[in-house]
């Protein structure tokens, strides 16, 4: 079993279960804070599911959400093939609406650090970049989905 927290195998599946949802609670609790005092509308959702992708798909479809924005740890080499991408398994096969979102960080290769992508942006247009001006990993991420989203050559 691999894993980062020793905790972790120690626990029975019913202690494992409590903490689990103890941890959701907390987690979400902070997004949902976070997203009240700005204002932004917030609904919290802890789905427990074999496959974490395959739920986060069924979550979306039914609460009718047209956009899902997922974060990636940054795993590269071996921990990809070990770890897996739940991110990369959500929609591997919606080419035109990922071509469509990368296509707004053109633009912005010519703002900030030339030829490279911002650490972050504002949630709210003009989606001003801030943080670092040139992130290695948000170019590399990019890069990767232009080359996965990329028109099969004959």
């Amino acid at each position: 079993m691999f894993t980062t927290d020793a905790q972790m195998l120690e626990d029975t599946p019913a202690q494992y279960k409590v903490r689990l949802q103890a941890h959701a609670e907390k987690t979400l609790g902070a997004v949902a804070q976070a997203a009240q005092t700005s204002s932004v509308a917030c609904e919290t959702v802890h789905v427990e599911h074999e496959h974490p992708y395959q739920a986060i798909i069924d979550t979306a479809d039914s609460n009718g959400c047209d956009l899902i924005v997922m974060a990636s740890h940054g795993r590269h080499g071996i921990s990809v093939i070990v770890v897996g991408s739940e991110t990369v398994k959500v929609y591997p096969d919606d080419r035109a609406t990922a071509r469509h979102l990368l296509a707004s960080f053109e633009p912005h290769l010519a703002e900030a650090g030339i030829g490279s992508i911002s650490e972050v942006f504002d949630a709210e247009p003009p989606f001003t970049p801030r943080g670092c001006i040139a992130q290695a990993w948000s170019v590399a991420e990019v890069l990767r989905c232009l080359a996965k989203t990329a028109e099969e050559r004959k």
